[in-house]
């Protein structure tokens, strides 16, 4: 396995009745060997303050680790144990994205919003065009949607946001659907949908049952028609992404 060397900012200090110089400090790896027991820190210039004292940890291995540090005074009195929890990365051993995950506005922590298995596994999704999932219930309004991913050694990303994502409210109407250029007609809808792009952009159109249930996700790129003969009658909230920043939301509909 490979090995790491960690460098630590340790920020100690002791306080005693009689202020004294630190003399000796130590630190140990995960387990407390007990008291004059653990590696000792050779940087030491005796001060009553070691705050901010730099030194390096040799040989880490790769996961997660607790690296604890205690100090002493001239009087041979051990301050209280300071602890870091870390975590050592293989930078080098590169793994395929194997997974990513998305989600609207507040971050719940990792594995629990809404996953998506890419078709290919690559190393770097970067400029990817991916369909990031949309939830039915997005209020109109700004919003950050966020997405990190994980590749096939369990190693998860930073996580990327893009703010200012605006939903607004497309007004319906019996013959035609309008706004900024974006035409979708008719509504009440029998069978066929028409859908009529401002200068043939690409464009999302998602459809949501009244139980909030996905039935329709289809990327358009130029003018046409949507067929819709095979999804029961009801009303369906309907979101549009035109835009990066711009989602327009509606109901539609189908008789």
């Amino acid at each position: 396995m490979k090995k790491i060397t960690l460098f630590i900012l340790l920020v100690v200090a002791v306080s005693h009745v009689k202020a004294q110089n630190i003399v000796a400090m130590e630190y140990w790896i995960d387990t407390d060997p007990g008291y004059d027991s653990g590696y000792a820190v050779s940087t030491i210039t005796p001060a009553p303050d070691i705050a901010n004292h730099l030194f390096n940890i040799p040989n880490l291995s790769v996961g997660p680790h607790v690296i604890g540090t205690r100090t002493k005074d001239a009087n041979n009195v051990w301050s209280h144990c300071n602890f870091n929890a870390v975590l050592i990365y293989d930078t080098l051993a590169t793994g395929s994205i194997v997974g990513l995950e998305f989600f609207w506005d507040i971050d719940s922590g990792i594995g629990y919003y809404i996953p998506y298995i890419p078709s290919t596994f690559v190393t770097d999704l970067t400029n990817d065009s991916i369909n990031v999932p949309v939830q039915s219930n997005l209020n109109v309004g700004q919003h950050t949607l966020f997405a990190r991913s994980y590749d096939s050694n369990g190693k998860w990303s930073h996580t990327n946001y893009v703010q200012n994502v605006t939903i607004d409210t497309l007004i319906t109407g019996i013959n035609e659907l309008s706004g900024n250029g974006i035409s979708v007609y008719p509504n009440p809808v029998i069978n066929e949908l028409n859908i009529n792009i401002k200068e043939n952009q690409k464009m999302r159109l998602i459809f949501f049952n009244s139980s909030g249930q996905l039935v329709i996700d289809k990327t358009i790129e130029a003018s046409g028609k949507i067929n819709l003969q095979g999804i029961e009658q009801g009303a369906y909230t309907v979101f549009i992404w035109a835009e990066r920043h711009a989602i327009y939301k509606t109901v539609i509909i189908k008789q």
